[in-house]
């Protein structure tokens, strides 16, 4: 019997708040309006997690994290929060 095939979750911190986006969606594109809203005033970035569309008021003083899980079997993450503390220079 042959391995189940690995699924990628992605999940996105936000100010830690855990989102696990929905497949499909174009992370590269997700990461690039984030980057421009976190240079802005701030700016709503939009997203679907879970088959929810949300918007976040993305600013310079928002903690975004992404983790691309590619092994099903060890699930999301526990916590995000250990990965938040890291600073960013923009």
């Amino acid at each position: 019997m042959s391995p189940a095939p690995a699924t990628t979750h992605t999940h996105v911190d936000i100010d830690g708040h855990d989102f696990l986006l929905s497949p499909g969606q174009d992370l590269e594109d997700l990461m690039r309006r984030i980057e421009d809203a976190a240079r802005s005033e701030g700016t709503f970035v939009g997203f679907i997690s879970q088959g929810v569309r949300l918007s976040a008021l993305i600013s310079r003083s928002s903690r975004v994290v992404i983790a691309i899980d590619d092994d099903p079997r060890t699930g999301p993450p526990s916590d995000l929060g250990e990965y938040a503390h890291a600073e960013w220079e923009y």
